[in-house]
């Protein structure tokens, strides 16, 4: 039979190895390098913000900064206030709206349940509401803050930030002025019935650090919340905030009534904007 020199070493030369060996094959499911049982161990680049717990992060640092932390978590804990609960999401809403309010801040809203009850909670001329455009809402508001220099919050839920994940960097590049990013977690889409989204097993604040975020945290009460948006909107970068909600109970709010082009007239009439407004 005549040997196949592309398969098999002549059985009377030994076999050679080396740079043109093939390497062995990695088992499945790891990466190559060092792993911990089947999962890939953590690379430090992408480690988290503090020790995770399970499969959940734990909750970073109020204020935490690239590479340290400002300030410290309060201990006093204010009446009123989540630590141990989740907050309501109209609870926490009001506490954003009042804080833009007083900063003479333009709001962006993502599409779905969250704009219902920005507009239902404290509907404004200086809110912007989305419809449709899944994940786009804090990259339209970095654009019209980079435009106008004016502060600006951008508020939206879960589901839409996972969608929006590449718009990070994007925002945080755009986002000069004073600028916060909020979003209320209450761990599923509740706009189309509740399926659950994987923001548990994501930690969105260490994302956001990463993708070029100034601060980022996890406020535990009303009052750390207002803290961390009245600092938000007096400092120069862009800041992320995680709010965790609870599943909003009764009647939802209605659909925003106003047509997307009524609502961008009145936006704009409001921030004193055309389109050719530049800073």
């Amino acid at each position: 039979m005549r040997h196949d020199e592309r398969t098999t070493a002549p059985p009377d030369e030994p076999r050679v190895t080396g740079r043109d060996e093939p390497p062995a094959p990695t088992p499945a499911g790891m990466w190559p390098g060092e792993t911990h049982g089947e999962v890939p161990a953590a690379s430090p680049v992408v480690a988290r913000l503090g020790e995770t717990h399970g499969e959940v992060p734990v909750a970073s640092p109020v204020g935490t900064r690239r590479g340290k932390t400002h300030g410290e978590v309060p201990v006093a804990v204010p009446v009123g206030a989540w630590r141990g609960e989740t907050a309501g999401r109209d609870e926490v809403l009001a506490v954003v709206l009042q804080a833009a309010r007083a900063a003479g801040a333009a709001v962006f809203t993502g599409n779905g349940d969250v704009a219902r009850a920005v507009a239902a909670v404290g509907d404004h001329p200086l809110n912007f509401s989305m419809f449709g455009s899944m994940g786009l809402a804090p990259v339209l508001a970095a654009g019209f803050a980079a435009r106008t220099g004016r502060p600006v919050v951008a508020v939206e839920g879960d589901g839409n930030a996972l969608m929006g994940l590449s718009g990070l960097p994007v925002t945080a590049f755009a986002a000069g002025t004073p600028f916060v990013h909020v979003v209320l977690d209450n761990g599923v889409y509740e706009t189309t019935g509740g399926q659950p989204t994987l923001a548990a097993r994501v930690d969105l604040p260490a994302m956001a650090l990463a993708a070029g975020y100034a601060t980022a945290g996890r406020p535990g009460g009303p009052g750390e919340l207002r803290d961390v948006l009245d600092g938000g909107l007096r400092a120069p970068g862009p800041s992320f905030v995680l709010v965790r909600t609870r599943l909003a109970t009764g009647a939802r709010h209605p659909r925003v009534a106003a047509h997307p082009r009524d609502i961008a007239r009145r936006f704009k009439a409001a921030a004193g904007t055309d389109d050719t407004t530049t800073r």
